[in-house]
């Protein structure tokens, strides 16, 4: 076959294989496949149980696995289905022995991840209004384990803290010490270990893509991967395929279990704090920050003639006010008072809220709302900050790119207003 060169970074394993892309077969050669796929339509349910809240029963922190796989999927979604079950159990061991928490919990399994992510999204498209306003956070499990050697969280920033506290509770597999203690060692002593092993903004390429961008609720997503699959190894390589097998799991990824058991450990534990907590552990702060790593990434690639300083003062605004937030809470917030509990618990569920576009992020993605973090129009399968600033960026249009530029400030400002004293409404300068 005739071609361009890849790059180095595309050549696999194969030896006497040329790899190329484009170009044509060799002595006018063809290739003929011929697909069985039969196309039908299939009824499927996602199934959900449910532990109402005793004091919030219209507060929700979901946990969510899908149940449906190419092949034997014993990762995919075998390992976060099986977690899900056992969370399932654990917790309903909790409600015999009289315990309720303070928030209903909502456990999931979704049909039809693999098709589409076809049961969560339909589900969250159904009762948009309804999550929309009352969702507390989401809990997602797919391929929860790779490898057994280290975790690594998505989340949103607003989660950032408490992810590091919950890790700080919790034995990693395999070795004498924390997930908190093996994230500090491996980072070589450094504390920042947000930078290493958390991805801030979640994408759509799985169950937690409509709480992200229709519902807009801080969410989670964990997966234990070994230290080969840090740089230059994506995935697994059976994933998907016949072999992703029981065997697989027990003989070369996670031997005794020990990672699907940290998982279900930190799942579990992110789970019962939201459902029971008086003040949810969202840090508004942490937004900022990640703003303000978005635009330098977003002014690294723009040409110099585009203008930011609406964005720069939106962003720097938004510290102010949750600055001030923060220190509301730490010294006029009276917790014995449920009023005041929930009206800030409110404004942190709906600081998320705040980023969404009703409209969606372009004419092309309408479904992709969160105008933070979202897949580019290229690239589905990851999250990108600033999606359409970016986009537009790409296409070279740079009077869409200012355009992009207000919008994106616009909701910035929407979030600075949801911060702002709840008795008031107040103009942003």
């Amino acid at each position: 076959m005739t071609g361009t060169p890849v790059l180095s970074s595309w050549i696999g394993g194969l030896n006497q294989v040329k790899y190329v892309y484009g170009g044509l077969l060799l002595d006018d050669q063809s290739i003929q496949i011929s697909s069985h796929n039969t196309l039908e339509i299939r009824r499927v349910h996602n199934v959900i149980g449910i532990i109402t809240g005793h004091s919030e029963p219209d507060r929700y922190v979901l946990i969510g696995a899908h149940f449906d796989a190419w092949n034997f999927g014993a990762l995919d979604d075998g390992s976060g289905i099986a977690v899900n079950h056992e969370l399932v159990r654990v917790f309903r061991s909790l409600v015999k022995s009289n315990w309720t928490p303070r928030r209903s919990l909502m456990f999931c399994a979704w049909a039809a991840e693999e098709y589409g992510i076809v049961g969560s999204v339909e589900f969250v498209e159904e009762y948009a209004k309804i999550l929309g306003s009352r969702v507390v956070s989401y809990l997602n499990m797919d391929v929860i384990v790779e490898g057994s050697q280290v975790m690594f969280m998505e989340m949103s920033p607003l989660l950032y803290d408490f992810a590091i506290d919950i890790s700080k509770q919790i034995k990693a597999p395999y070795v004498n010490e924390t997930i908190y203690e093996q994230w500090v060692r491996i980072n070589n002593g450094d504390h920042n270990v947000g930078q290493s092993f958390f991805t801030l903004g979640l994408s759509a390429i799985s169950d937690f893509a409509g709480f992200n961008q229709i519902a807009g609720s801080s969410n989670f997503a964990l997966i234990y991967k070994n230290y080969t699959n840090v740089k230059g190894v994506a995935g697994y390589p059976l994933y998907h395929t016949q072999y992703e097998t029981f065997r697989l799991v027990k003989k070369f990824i996670d031997h005794e279990f020990q990672a699907h058991q940290a998982i279900a450990q930190t799942i579990g534990l992110l789970a019962l704090t939201l459902a029971d907590i008086d003040l949810l552990p969202f840090n508004p702060t942490r937004y900022h920050q990640a703003l303000v790593n978005l635009l330098d990434l977003t002014k690294s690639v723009a040409p110099k003639s585009i203008n930011f300083t609406s964005l720069q003062i939106a962003i720097d605004q938004f510290k102010i006010v949750a600055d001030q937030f923060n220190q509301r809470i730490q010294t006029t917030l009276d917790k014995s008072n449920p009023l005041q509990l929930r009206i800030v618990n409110d404004q942190l569920m709906q600081l998320e809220r705040a980023f969404q576009n009703p409209l969606g992020n372009s004419i092309q993605q309408a479904d992709l709302k969160h105008t933070i973090y979202a897949p580019s129009r290229t690239n589905r399968y990851n999250a990108l900050g600033f999606p359409s600033i970016t986009d537009a960026i790409e296409d070279r249009n740079m009077t869409n790119v200012q355009q992009q530029i207000s919008i994106v400030t616009y909701f910035i400002r929407s979030a600075i207003s949801v911060l702002h004293q709840p008795t008031t409404i107040q103009t942003i300068g």
